[in-house]
């Protein structure tokens, strides 16, 4: 990766009535379970609203990486208008099983380091075989955002084991 490392998030119960989920933190998912389903997941649905309050909601490929998580998104999309008024997302994985989903906000990478661009390019190959060094003079590509997680919410046995991570 790029070598920084991330501090991991504080884990504790979802705030949610209705669903049972117990007050103890007991049988809390460790980051790990989060982390290994943001990395190797091939689709990513960004949830986005529009100026007038409209959601949007596409799947996007994206690489996990020290701990945010980049993706692209061409500068006419309705996804990069959307963020260039409101940079407040939501980033789902296709699991309704294993359930891992990101709040948290999202800006244009600018200037990336040679080893960041390095890492994207190399990740998106693996998941994707496509690589951005291939499609363009910069192998981050046009268009490509950083989410900054805030809050996490996954579970597997819902709701034995609800989690949410506040970073």
């Amino acid at each position: 990766m790029t070598g920084s490392r991330m501090i991991e998030p504080v884990a504790m119960r979802p705030g949610v009535q209705g669903y049972g989920i117990a007050e103890t933190t007991d049988g809390l998912l460790p980051w790990s379970f989060a982390e290994s389903r943001l990395r190797e997941a091939k689709n990513y649905w960004m949830a986005t609203v529009s100026p007038g309050g409209i959601p949007n909601s596409v799947p996007v490929w994206a690489s996990w990486i020290d701990g945010k998580l980049y993706f692209s998104a061409g500068d006419v999309t309705r996804t990069a208008r959307n963020l260039a008024g409101n940079p407040n997302i939501s980033v789902n994985l296709e699991s309704g099983d294993e359930v891992v989903y990101l709040k948290g906000v999202a800006s244009v990478v600018n200037n990336p380091s040679p080893v960041l661009s390095q890492a994207i390019d190399d990740d998106f190959g693996r998941k994707y075989n496509f690589r951005f060094s291939e499609q363009s003079d910069t192998p981050v590509g046009e268009g490509m955002f950083v989410v900054e997680p805030r809050v996490a919410i996954g579970w597997s046995n819902l709701p034995v084991d609800a989690t949410k991570w506040e970073f």
